[in-house]
């Protein structure tokens, strides 16, 4: 999967460099106003917003904040703009968010859900508990850890984002905060910064694409928790919905953001 990734984003990129385009983000149109952009922020921008809800939402099912939850997975199974056929809508999705809400309704433990995320993602002690899925991005770098979330925080710096590094995010490249990093730029492009959305699409392209898809897939074999089970199924299914809507970008002959 991580291979098939890497294949369509250089693809992608390949086809934006030869093309010729001009870098500007083409406007939607909403057709409720007989061809105006709609007060308040294009289709476009509305788009954004909605994928930056889902980013900041999945963001939620990575820490251990319980009330979040419901909230967070409501958002995700809202169906995503701007692709034919969205990721988070298949057949397999579905099912597990149902079982993720049926817990928080019928359970909702939050010691099963602390003990579920120590075994998968490890602890505050680093010797007892090891992580079986690190959810660092450094830990999937080819570079030294201190190389690796150097470089994160220059483009966390470059854009004026402050990661969460406290307990259970101990580490700025930890996935919550690389997700909200994403939620972040794209709330930004939907306020009229153009850059935040080429800063989004490069992100996402060229660094949590590059180790999101290996986590994703781990988190989802190795979970014995319904809700940390969905979590990595609509992590995957996401980075598949901005797949497409990136390709989208290209064919039509918008600037990927």
């Amino acid at each position: 999967m991580l291979r098939v990734f890497g294949e369509v984003f250089g693809h992608m990129d390949g086809a934006v460099s030869k093309s010729g385009l001009d870098p500007v983000v083409v406007e939607g149109i909403d057709s409720g106003t007989n061809g105006a952009v709609a007060s308040g922020g294009s289709v476009r921008s509305r788009s954004m917003r909605q994928r930056a809800a889902k980013f900041e939402a999945l963001s939620r099912l990575f820490d251990l904040d319980l009330a979040s939850y419901r909230r967070a997975i409501e958002q995700l199974r809202v169906p995503c703009g701007d692709v034919t056929t969205c990721a988070l809508q298949t057949s397999g999705v579905r099912p597990a968010a149902e079982a993720a809400l049926a817990w928080i309704d019928n359970v909702a433990n939050t010691e099963t859900v602390q003990a579920e995320h120590i075994r998968l993602f490890g602890g505050d002690d680093p010797l007892r508990q090891m992580p079986s899925v690190s959810p660092f991005a450094s830990t999937y770098d080819s570079l030294s850890h201190d190389s690796a979330v150097a470089s994160v925080m220059d483009v966390y710096r470059e854009h004026g984002f402050v990661p969460i590094c406290s307990t259970g995010r101990a580490c700025p490249t930890h996935i919550s905060n690389e997700l909200e990093f994403v939620s972040f730029l794209l709330k930004g492009a939907a306020d009229g910064n153009e850059a935040f959305g080429e800063a989004a699409h490069l992100f996402v392209a060229d660094h949590l694409s590059t180790w999101a898809v290996l986590f994703s897939a781990a988190v989802h074999s190795c979970s014995e928790h319904p809700v940390t089970q969905f979590a990595g199924l609509a992590l995957e299914h996401l980075l598949l919905c901005e797949r497409e809507r990136a390709l989208f970008d290209v064919f039509v002959g918008n600037t990927p953001s």
